[in-house]
């Protein structure tokens, strides 16, 4: 959570018994530097891939601080490492910004550390969505950083103090400032290969994002719900992307009903009965955020559910 101090723990729950057990993670004898745990985060993305019995993290964020970053690149052997590199920074909230994936396998509860290229870059709170067709997920939105370089001082309306501001430029050169910025663009991940592919898509797409619910409906479709962006006023518009035309295209849909606010994070799922049916709960807003609300998307329409 963003007030509390943040952990790198995992824990298996057993849905039979209903009891929770703390996950050690094993060594791998034969790689033993990719079997490193990702670093104490939150607003990461976390997938299931069942063809490889693993569960897939990326992106977050983290408390400033002194952190060592060992980099790699995908290779057969140790040859592939790089140096481990440390590099210090503000004590303050930050994006993970190492560009790394990881891959917790399940079975023999050990991770790997995987470097695809290209990749989205740091992410904070964007989506992952599982597709139907195997060994894929998208990748939509959430909050990265990019380089803004600020007004020179050579740009002053005031003309009168050109010298000064020459002499200014000239002595404290101007130094691109790193910010944060919401993104709403699509990439695709095999995760068979572990490999990331930016798509192109069609129509007008949501507002970029953060925080928001994507789920993929039937088989050709992933939705896209709530968030917030760097308007005053948090989303809760739905989107819907068409999976099967080429390219992917956005369509604004028109829902009516009992139409949720704005939420931010929150959990959607599917009905366990249909491909069309999708249940919201909680999320940061304002209202009642302890119901839960039905999504029809064969009749665009909300409901709630009763208690």
């Amino acid at each position: 959570g963003l007030s509390s101090d943040r952990s790198n723990e995992l824990a298996h729950l057993n849905p039979q018994t209903m009891v929770w057990r703390k996950v050690v993670p094993q060594p791998d004898p034969l790689y033993p530097k990719r079997a490193i745990p990702p670093s104490p985060r939150s607003g990461h993305v976390a997938i299931c891939a069942k063809s490889s019995h693993s569960i897939i993290f990326y992106g977050g964020e983290t408390e400033g601080e002194l952190q060592a970053v060992e980099q790699i690149v995908q290779g057969n052997d140790d040859k592939s490492m790089f140096p481990l590199t440390s590099k210090k920074v503000d004590r303050n909230r930050m994006l993970v910004e190492d560009d790394l994936m990881y891959r917790f396998d399940y079975r023999r509860e050990q991770w790997t550390m995987l470097a695809p290229s290209p990749n989205p870059g740091p992410r904070y709170a964007p989506s992952l969505t599982t597709l139907k067709k195997p060994n894929t997920a998208l990748l939509f939105g959430g909050v990265s950083t990019e380089m803004i370089k600020p007004a020179t001082p050579s740009n002053s309306p005031d003309k009168n103090n050109a010298a000064d501001d020459e002499n200014a430029r000239v002595h404290r050169p101007v130094r691109p400032k790193k910010t944060w910025v919401f993104k709403n663009d699509i990439w695709l991940l095999n995760t068979s290969t572990n490999e990331f592919t930016a798509m192109d898509t069609t129509g007008k797409p949501p507002a970029a994002r953060a925080g928001h619910s994507a789920i993929c409906v039937n088989t050709s479709s992933m939705l896209v719900f709530g968030g917030m962006h760097k308007e005053p006023h948090a989303p809760y518009d739905v989107y819907e992307l068409k999976l099967t035309a080429q390219p992917m295209c956005w369509v604004t849909i028109h829902t009516h009903g009992i139409v949720p606010g704005p939420r931010i994070c929150a959990t959607t799922f599917m009905s366990p009965y249909d491909m069309s049916s999708v249940y919201l709960f909680g999320g940061t807003l304002k209202g009642d955020g302890h119901e839960v609300l039905m999504y029809d998307h064969g009749q665009y329409k909300w409901s709630r559910v009763p208690a």
